[in-house]
């Protein structure tokens, strides 16, 4: 479990479906993260994520961003590690839910995973994708230290419409 100053972060409990569902659903959410996928695929991820993790684990790592103060899930962050010449690099990523979206609750339970992760010695590096446009991620990612490596043009495609994908990476 994660403690920041107004969240707490868990591993993902099957009684996170009905939240994580709305939240994947949801066309303000999913508008620069990709197409609304079928329920079944949803739940296909949501279900995949519930083991636990390591940095050896083939799947992501899923927490619930929990509102201390209301007790109520806002969110989900997480990532999901990939080996290399002996070192993991870890790809995070995380969604709000809109009535959190403005807080400072992204950037708060993504520099807490970031420093948690980092407390893994394997684990050297991390890498976020953005959807070229979504500025509100990319104001994220640099306030938790990240900064932008790549630009992929025209490579992900939402609602028909291609954009540029931004990586970034941060090092431990």
């Amino acid at each position: 479990m994660l403690q920041t100053t107004r969240t707490t972060m868990r591993p993902i409990i099957e009684d996170d479906w009905p939240f994580y569902l709305a939240l994947t659903t949801n066309p303000a959410v999913m508008r620069f993260v990709g197409d609304i996928q079928t329920r079944e695929d949803i739940r296909q991820r949501f279900e995949s994520s519930l083991p636990a993790w390591s940095p050896e684990a083939d799947h992501w790592l899923m927490l619930a961003i929990i509102n201390t103060e209301t007790d109520a899930i806002i969110g989900v962050t997480g990532g999901q590690a990939r080996k290399l010449a002996g070192e993991f690099t870890v790809e995070v990523g995380f969604l709000i839910d809109p009535s959190a979206s403005g807080y400072g609750y992204a950037s708060e339970s993504l520099f807490a995973l970031r420093k948690w992760l980092f407390s893994h010695e394997a684990i050297t590096g991390l890498t976020a994708t953005v959807t070229e446009g979504n500025e509100a991620s990319v104001r994220v990612l640099e306030k938790c230290g990240f900064y932008q490596t790549e630009r992929v043009a025209d490579n992900y495609q939402i609602a028909g419409q291609q954009y540029a994908d931004l990586i970034f990476t941060c090092k431990s």
